[in-house]
C-alpha cells in the first residue's frame, strides 16, 4: 500500500509541477564573456551585465557591449549601479570606477583620489545627492 502511495505521489508531483521557462545567454549570443560578475536593471528597464571582458546592455534581445576601447576604465566589472541623474557607475577590480552618462565615460582611480583601484562594490547614499560609499 505504501509503495502504491509513493508511486502515486511521485507521478502526481511530476505531472502537475510548475516549470518556469528560462534561457541561458553566452558568448554565442553576444556576451563579451561567460564569467558574469554583476547584473543591474536600470530605471529604463535595461539589463546591464558586468563580465570579465566588459559591460553589456541587453536591449530588445540583443547585447550591446562596452569595453576599455569605448572608455571603460577596466574590463573586469564587479558591480553596476545607477545614480539619481541616470548615470551608470561601474566598479572594476583593477581599474577603479567608471561613470557612464550615456555618451562618454569618466574615470576615477587612485591617481585622482580613490584609495585603491580594486573596487568590488558601489553603494550610493543620498547625503547631499553627491556622496557614495565604496567597498574595497
Amino acid at each position: 500500500m505504501r509503495f502504491l502511495l509513493s508511486i502515486f505521489l511521485l507521478v502526481f508531483t511530476t505531472v502537475f509541477a510548475q516549470k518556469y521557462p528560462s534561457k541561458n545567454y553566452t558568448t554565442s549570443e553576444g556576451l563579451p564573456n561567460n564569467a558574469v560578475r554583476s547584473l543591474f536593471v536600470d530605471k529604463d528597464h535595461v539589463l546591464w551585465v558586468g563580465t570579465e571582458n566588459g559591460v553589456s546592455r541587453f536591449i530588445n534581445g540583443l547585447f550591446y557591449n562596452l569595453s576599455e576601447e569605448d572608455g571603460l576604465g577596466h574590463n573586469s566589472c564587479w558591480d553596476i549601479s545607477q545614480d539619481s541623474d541616470g548615470n551608470m557607475w561601474f566598479a572594476s577590480y583593477g581599474g577603479g570606477i567608471s561613470k557612464f552618462d550615456g555618451k562618454k565615460f569618466t574615470l576615477f582611480s587612485a591617481k585622482n583620489g580613490l584609495p585603491s583601484d580594486k573596487i568590488l562594490k558601489i553603494i550610493f547614499t543620498l547625503v547631499q545627492n553627491k556622496v557614495f560609499q565604496l567597498l574595497i
